[in-house]
């Protein structure tokens, strides 16, 4: 199973840029800390929300857009 990070998307575009790796999304569910992700072209994404949504005091929520990242294959 891949593992995945989310990433709050970015209004302006900027930031680090790896493209092969990082997809755009919906989440569609969230359960206790993990979040499912669908990308249109390859499906839905088992996902963990990176440590700044928790210091932002922020919760990803579904219907939110989001930017993804594969960190284990």
């Amino acid at each position: 199973m891949e593992r995945t990070v989310l990433k709050r998307e970015k209004p302006d575009g900027t930031g680090r840029q790896n493209e092969e790796k990082r997809m755009q999304g919906k989440i569609v569910k969230g359960i206790v800390g993990f979040y499912y992700v669908h990308i249109v072209e390859s499906g839905v994404y088992e996902c963990k929300a990176k440590g700044i949504f928790r210091k932002d005091r922020l919760k990803p929520l579904v219907g939110d857009n989001v930017e993804m990242e594969v960190t284990h294959e």
